[in-house]
């Protein structure tokens, strides 16, 4: 596994494993994290309109010099946005901010209670069209996938989750397993919280390596995708040295046995409850 090793998804497209997230980049920030990412390697590149940064993203690709078709740019529809006819406005409004001509992938950001499911039929004409190469959903419980899956034309392909040890998501882990979704994390290193784990600083001194650089390595070897964000090159570079050693099968699993359900981030209003 190195940082451009991709996942094939369902139906066959690569996706990388490890990209770059970019919430709460502040102005001026995304676009230099962005460039300096692709130039040091990174191949996927996650924004959204509620990140109100894609202008800069689109920038720091240009950036960057590196060929667009080398890049797998992700956006997702807000749910101020959700609907269908709203969602295409949407997808237009992001490909103008970004400055591209299509998206790899397009995603419901949450679903919204009555309008998840015209919003993703929206993402489904987006697909035909060739508009997006994938579709992809965020913060879809394992009941809503199936839903979409028995419903749709086009099922899911990626689910985007609050995905860490002390949120294990089991149920959509290993749903996706079984049906070639890939499961991607947002928030991966639990927001700090096992910084001072006894266990995970033994780790990581053993491997030489941070804590944080144990839990992305954690989630890597589980075949979840990672998109750690952050705007300092120092903290860039750090994040994506996780390909030069491997966690034994004891490490994984005492990771794997923190889970206590515990979400670090609310729900906005109006969405689906996981």
């Amino acid at each position: 596994m190195k940082i451009d090793s991709t996942f094939a998804l369902r139906n066959g497209v690569q996706i990388p494993l490890f990209g770059l997230g970019t919430w709460r980049a502040e102005s001026g920030q995304a676009r230099q994290a962005v460039s300096f990412a692709l130039q040091n390697g990174y191949r996927l590149i996650d924004t959204a309109a509620y990140y109100q940064n894609e202008e800069e993203v689109g920038a720091g690709l240009r950036d960057s010099g590196i060929p667009r078709e080398h890049v797998f740019v992700t956006s997702k529809v807000w749910i101020d946005d959700a609907g269908y006819d709203e969602t295409l406005a949407a997808f237009e409004g992001s490909l103008t901010r970004l400055g591209l001509d299509y998206l790899d992938m397009y995603m419901v950001h949450w679903p919204v209670k009555d309008k998840y499911k015209d919003t993703y039929r929206a993402l489904e004409r987006l697909y035909r069209e060739k508009r997006i190469r994938v579709i992809g959903v965020s913060n879809f419980p394992v009941r809503l996938l199936r839903e979409m899956d028995a419903e749709t034309e086009t099922g899911p392909m990626v689910d985007q989750l609050q995905f860490h040890p002390l949120y294990f998501r089991g149920e959509e882990y290993e749903y996706g397993k079984g049906q070639g979704i890939l499961i991607q994390a947002w928030k991966p290193l639990a927001r700090g919280r096992l910084s001072e784990d006894a266990r995970l600083l033994e780790m990581a001194d053993k491997h030489g390596k941070t804590p944080e650089q144990v839990l992305l390595r954690w989630l890597l070897q589980l075949g979840v995708g990672v998109i750690p964000k952050s705007v300092q090159k120092q903290r860039i570079l750090q994040n994506a040295d996780v390909f030069d050693f491997q966690l034994e099968q004891e490490e994984m699993s005492y990771l794997c046995g923190l889970d206590k359900g515990e979400s670090l981030s609310g729900l906005p209003d109006g969405v689906v409850q996981s």
